[in-house]
C-alpha cells in the first residue's frame, strides 16, 4: 500500500514538473517572437509614454518628443522642430507615434528643421520617413553621424556612408563632416552639404556628374577640393563663402560655371578655367580678395 501511494506521488510530480517546464518553453517562445521595441511609441494620458521618451504637447496638433518637435499634418506626422534650450546629442525620428488615441506615421522632415543645431551629434531616420526637406540639417557643426534605418523606401545611407541618398536618383541630400561619398551616387544634391563648417575635406567621386546649387556654400573649413572629370557644370554659389578654399582643380569636363559659384572665397589665391569651359556666371568669383591671378581661355563665349 505504502509503494502505491509512493509510484502515484511520483507520478503526480513528474507531471507537474513536466507541465511547468513546457509553460517555461512557451513562454520564451512568445518572448522570442516578439520585437523587443516598440515600432509605435504611444503617448499616454498622463504624459509618459511607451519608451520612456520625454514628451510636451503644445497644442492637438504639434507636441514634442525628446525634445524633437511633431506636427499632424494632413493624418501623418512630420518633423518641424527641436527645442533648442533641451534638446542635444541624438536626433531618432522614430516611425509612427500614437498621441490622444490616433496613431500617425512619421513621413517627413520639414526644410530646415534642424538647421543650426550646433548641439546634434547624430541623427537616425525611421523607415517610414518619405520626405526631407533641404537644409533639414544644415549648419550642424558638431553632427556626426547620419544613418537610415533599413526597409526605408526613398532614402538609404549605403556603404555606412554618414549621409543620407535619394535611392532612386542616387543623388546625396543631406551630409556631414564624416561623410564618404559612395561611387555609386550620381549628384550631390541641392544644399546637400551647406554651411557645413566642420567639414574640412571631400572626395568627390568620378560617379558624380552633378553639383547642385549652394552644395558646399558655407563650408568655411574646407581647404581644397579636387572636381572630377565626369561633372559637366558647377552650379550657382556650389562652393560660395568656402573662406578656407586656397586651391580648386577644375576638370576639362566643364563646360560651365554657374553666378556667384566661388563667391567670397576669401582664400582662394589662383584659378586655372579649362578651355572646355564656354560660359562664366555673374560674379562667379566676387569677393574672393586674395585672387591675384585667373587664366581665361578662349573657349568662353
Amino acid at each position: 500500500m505504502i509503494m502505491r501511494k509512493m509510484k502515484l506521488l511520483s507520478i503526480l510530480m513528474l507531471t507537474i514538473l513536466t507541465q511547468v517546464l513546457l509553460y517555461s518553453c512557451n513562454k520564451d517562445d512568445d518572448s522570442s517572437e516578439s520585437p523587443t521595441n516598440d515600432v509605435t511609441v504611444i503617448v499616454k494620458d498622463d504624459g509618459t509614454t511607451s519608451n520612456g521618451s520625454i514628451f510636451s504637447a503644445v497644442d492637438d496638433k504639434n507636441f514634442y518628443l525628446d525634445y524633437i518637435k511633431y506636427t499632424v499634418e494632413e493624418g501623418h506626422l512630420i518633423v518641424s522642430g527641436y527645442d533648442n534650450a533641451g534638446f542635444k546629442g541624438e536626433a531618432k525620428i522614430v516611425s509612427s507615434i500614437t498621441y490622444k488615441g490616433n496613431t500617425y506615421e512619421v513621413l517627413g522632415i520639414k526644410r530646415s528643421a534642424f538647421s543650426g543645431c550646433s548641439s546634434l551629434t547624430s541623427v537616425t531616420i525611421g523607415n517610414s520617413v518619405t520626405n526631407i526637406g533641404w537644409s533639414a540639417f544644415s549648419g550642424c557643426s558638431g553632427l556626426t553621424s547620419i544613418s537610415v534605418e533599413n526597409g526605408n523606401t526613398v532614402y538609404d545611407s549605403r556603404d555606412n556612408c554618414n549621409a543620407i541618398i535619394k535611392t532612386a536618383t542616387n543623388t546625396l541630400i543631406a551630409g556631414c563632416k564624416n561623410t564618404i561619398i559612395p561611387n555609386s551616387v550620381t549628384s550631390i544634391g541641392y544644399r546637400a552639404f551647406y554651411n557645413c563648417s566642420s567639414l574640412t575635406s571631400v572626395t568627390i567621386p568620378n560617379s558624380v556628374t552633378n553639383i547642385g546649387d549652394y552644395a558646399f556654400s558655407g563650408c568655411s573649413s574646407l581647404t581644397s577640393v579636387t572636381i572630377p572629370n565626369s561633372v559637366t557644370s558647377i552650379r550657382e554659389q556650389a562652393f560660395s563663402y568656402c573662406s578656407g578654399l586656397t586651391s580648386v582643380t577644375i576638370p576639362n569636363s566643364v563646360t560651365s560655371i554657374g553666378s556667384n559659384a566661388f563667391t567670397d572665397c576669401s582664400g582662394l589665391t589662383s584659378v586655372t578655367i579649362p578651355n572646355s569651359v564656354t560660359n562664366i556666371g555673374w560674379s562667379a568669383f566676387s569677393g574672393c580678395s586674395s585672387l591675384t591671378s585667373v587664366t581665361i581661355p578662349n573657349s568662353v563665349t
